[in-house]
């Protein structure tokens, strides 16, 4: 039990935008963080950064990360916190 209760403690103290990128990490194991990075035009570092959380999201790049993936990965999955519908 508290084991749980540590892990949910820890939780509170992830960056949101760092708790985002498993719809990105879903995509990413469909294909290759290569392939991403070739159809976003950035280095293959750096994809690796977007996609295991070391680097943020802007907001101008979750709109290109929805326009490479085809709409698979939406800007709302990797920032719910500027493009969320719900309220």
């Amino acid at each position: 039990m508290q084991q749980q209760n540590k892990i949910k403690f820890l939780a509170l103290f992830v960056p949101l935008w760092q708790g985002v990128q498993m719809e990105l990490k879903k995509y990413i194991a469909e294909t290759t963080i290569l392939a991403f990075a070739k159809s976003m035009a950035i280095s293959h570092s750096y994809a690796s950064r977007l996609v295991n959380g070391k680097r943020k999201i802007s907001g101008e790049r979750a709109i290109e990360i929805e326009k490479a993936t085809g709409g698979k990965v939406s800007r709302e999955d990797v920032r719910p916190d500027l493009y969320s519908t719900t309220k």
